[in-house]
């Protein structure tokens, strides 16, 4: 969700305007001197719709349950919230780091050939690694003012490439998912490597 869908800031950025409808503020509970102020990755809302056409949607995020339930409530109110897995449902190592076992999701028995997990971290917090497909981090740069991150982060098209991607029939219509993120990840380091010589 965090650096994938929306990027939420701890305090209120210069740009922010909260009569955007990429923008939203709020605090919790537990924490009423923090504001909040999440900025939705643009495309998100056409990037849910498309994808819900092919794929069974459902959150994971290593956000707690009160700032990621409260965020999605905004963010993605079109999938159900019994879907919506925090991170109690993360398992972690023993040096503390979260990451992301979507065998331990509960309902269906999991079956990696049709299961994926689109995150700005993935394969690394991702198990097993074949099942994620990675995406851009969706987060200011560090060194740039907020103005300009704003205006790097609003034309940003990651949903909408990875959207057209996802909904193509090399992806909808594989037997086994993990063949076209393998794929994926062979052209993305072949390109980079044609691209650093």
């Amino acid at each position: 969700m965090d650096e994938t869908l929306v990027y939420c800031y701890l305090g209120r950025p210069k740009f922010f305007n909260s009569s955007n409808e990429y923008f939203y503020s709020f605090r919790l509970d537990d924490e009423p001197d923090v504001e909040y102020c999440a900025f939705k990755r643009p495309g998100v809302d056409r990037f849910l719709e498309r994808c819900a056409e092919y794929y069974d949607l459902c959150i994971l995020t290593a956000g707690d349950e009160l700032y990621a339930k409260t965020l999605l409530r905004w963010l993605a109110p079109s999938i159900p919230e019994n879907l919506w897995y925090c991170r109690d449902f993360c398992a972690q190592d023993t040096n503390g780091n979260r990451y992301k076992d979507l065998s331990a999701l509960p309902g269906p028995p999991f079956d990696p050939r049709n299961t994926l997990l689109l995150d700005d971290s993935a394969p690394g917090i991702v198990v097993p690694a074949t099942n994620g497909l990675s995406i851009p981090r969706f987060a200011p740069q560090s060194g740039r003012s907020d103005e300009e991150n704003y205006e790097r982060m609003r034309q940003d098209s990651a949903l909408e490439t990875f959207g057209n991607m996802l909904c193509k029939a090399k992806f909808t219509s594989c037997s086994d998912i993990r063949t076209p993120i393998r794929e994926f990840y062979e052209y993305v380091e072949n390109w980079t490597r044609q691209n650093a010589a």
